[in-house]
């Protein structure tokens, strides 16, 4: 195919000839943009923001030289976990599925019901995609989907092994959760968006709340289990203190009356360094429970809450103007380049 040759000039006569129907296409265009715009439910976005505690602090005060007393080392490596990881924690299958059992109610007082019930029964669609919806059921009866083992024994979830309608679910409620984390600040934004302004606002504290619990797990996860072998080792250590102290007792009541006699100051003296081991073996593992504790409460992060997350009163979305706005121009766009393939092609 040889294509025509023409001037610049050529073009602009022919778009001013063609001006008022271009003006015409661009204006059909925004109205239909306009219209498509009223059948999309709205959506309320609602928005928080947090910046967490620094989990490598560098001033342990006077914990420092007790800990060197009893032989703990405080000074533990950066976080596996950092804050540039937390937008992919909130994005995990796991966090998502005990998002989707979170408590929400409508502003209008409709529904109180969990997140997922709420999306799949209470979310509007618009009309095209109820033509999806019917063709996914179809496509499913002429081909079932194969599902393996998809909830656990309680019925819920489980985030290792999907059905192919909680991966949808799991999915679209990804796609309306938002998390960023700002380098420089630190600062953590989180927002969410659904059909409901009420929902979102409750979202979002969810959200930020079960980050707080992660955060604050995984930072004294190490600290919490440290304790709980201390305090075994304190139950351990407290019995035998006990068991010496009750042995020592015995002996001297038993024996009352003895005491110039060699057999009875050599066996009590062997009782009393018994006693005196464990006392101390005793005395040394609770300045180990009291700093292991003290541990936990200095890895445990302060959160400071920036921006609280309140219920929207304007929807977010869609915009009607702009949707016009880019139809008409997308029209305009394709009514001069279907001009240019005509000039190209030696029509007027």
């Amino acid at each position: 195919m040889r294509f025509n040759e023409f001037s610049f000039s050529t073009l602009l006569h022919l778009l001013r000839s063609k001006f008022w129907r271009i003006v015409r296409n661009c204006a059909i265009a925004a109205v239909v943009g306009f219209l498509i715009a009223l059948c999309i439910p709205k959506e309320y976005e609602s928005s928080a923001s947090i910046i967490p505690e620094n989990g490598n602090a560098t001033e342990n005060g006077g914990l420092s030289s007790l800990s060197s007393i009893a032989g703990i080392n405080l000074n533990e490596g950066e976080d596996a976990i950092g804050p540039d990881l937390y937008p992919t924690v909130v994005a995990s299958d796991r966090f998502i599925v005990d998002l989707l059992y979170t408590r929400v109610q409508t502003i209008d007082g409709k529904a109180d019901t969990d997140l997922m019930t709420y999306m799949r029964r209470y979310t509007r669609r618009p009309w095209w995609g109820y033509g999806r919806l019917w063709m996914g059921k179809l496509m499913k009866v002429i081909n079932p989907p194969k599902d393996y083992n998809k909830r656990g024994a309680d019925e819920r979830i489980n985030p290792e092994r999907l059905s192919r309608d909680d991966e949808m679910l799991i999915e679209g409620l990804k796609s309306a959760v938002t998390c960023q984390m700002d380098e420089k600040t630190g600062m953590i934004y989180i927002s969410y968006r659904s059909q409901d302004p009420l929902v979102s606002k409750i979202v979002v504290d969810t959200v930020m709340l079960h980050l707080q619990e992660f955060i604050t797990g995984y930072r004294t996860s190490k600290a919490r289990n440290d304790l709980q072998h201390y305090l075994q080792i304190e139950r351990e250590t407290r019995e035998k203190y006990e068991a010496a102290q009750k042995a020592y007792a015995r002996y001297c009541d038993s024996h009352m009356g003895e005491t110039l006699l060699q057999t009875y100051q050599s066996e009590m003296e062997a009782l009393e360094t018994e006693l005196s081991v464990a006392m101390t073996a005793y005395t040394q593992v609770k300045q180990q429970v009291q700093l292991a504790d003290a541990k936990v409460q200095e890895r445990t992060p302060a959160f400071t809450v920036v921006e609280v997350a309140a219920v929207p009163a304007r929807h977010s979305s869609p915009h009607k103007l702009l949707m016009a706005i880019a139809f008409a121009f997308l029209a305009g766009v394709g009514t001069v380049a279907w001009y240019y393939v005509r000039l190209l092609l030696g029509k007027q």
